[in-house]
């Protein structure tokens, strides 16, 4: 039986269909199981599935895979493709961390229709949006709706609508919203919000977080 945090080998497991991958990762309905293609290759390839849909990127499925890749196939800094053409770094770095390491990208666009917002989280008025801090898309690979939420109170108390949610991002393309609020100079609390992945909140999610940091532009 396969646990969280399982990275499936195709060398072991066998070359398996994308519909066979699908079913797989519903069955299980773990938040991300990680595919690794091509490991005899110089740059493997991952593929990140969630329990409902299929993934870009996923900086935590990624992470899991650098650890097995790292046991596995030895080294301090290993090369992975991803099936969007980007590559993904990992990096032992000097204080023994594992990271992963992808291409800086261009803060993506403004986003102005607050009254979306304001239905898809299900707030009755507009006023629990910060005005200092970017409502925005934003992506290092798996695009974000970033919406800045005024105290850390208020987030808490969000009671997103996740049916909305889930048709708004299946139409947009955008994977989900992810409210966050300040709560130091570099210090957020966050919520990630991706009913269309399988599951209605994130534990934690990389991609947003990274992307957060990307409209920032500082380390968080």
């Amino acid at each position: 039986m396969l646990q969280p945090g399982t990275v499936v080998n195709l060398r072991t497991y066998g070359q398996t269909p994308d519909d066979e991958k699908r079913i797989l990762a519903k069955k299980l309905d773990l938040p991300v199981m990680v595919f690794i293609n091509r490991i005899e290759t110089e740059k493997p390839l991952l593929q990140f599935y969630y329990p409902n849909s299929k993934m870009p990127m996923c900086l935590h499925g990624s992470l899991v895979a650098a650890k097995f890749l790292l046991k596995n196939c030895g080294g301090m800094n290993i090369r992975c493709s991803l099936e969007n053409g980007s590559n993904l770094e990992i990096v032992i770095s000097k204080t023994s961390l594992i990271e992963a390491r992808v291409g800086s990208q261009r803060f993506i666009d403004t986003f102005s229709n607050t009254e979306l917002v304001k239905s898809l989280l299900g707030q009755e008025t507009t006023s629990f949006i910060s005005n200092e801090m970017p409502l925005c898309l934003s992506s290092v690979g798996s695009l974000k709706l970033l919406v800045p939420v005024s105290s850390p109170a208020l987030l808490t108390q969000i009671h997103p609508c996740f049916d909305k949610i889930k048709q708004w991002s299946e139409s947009s393309g955008v994977n989900g919203i992810y409210a966050y609020s300040q709560m130091g100079s570099s210090t957020f609390i966050a919520r990630g919000f991706n009913p269309k992945g399988g599951h209605n909140e994130d534990a934690a999610t990389g991609v947003a977080a990274a992307a957060l940091s990307l409209s920032l532009e500082k380390s968080i």
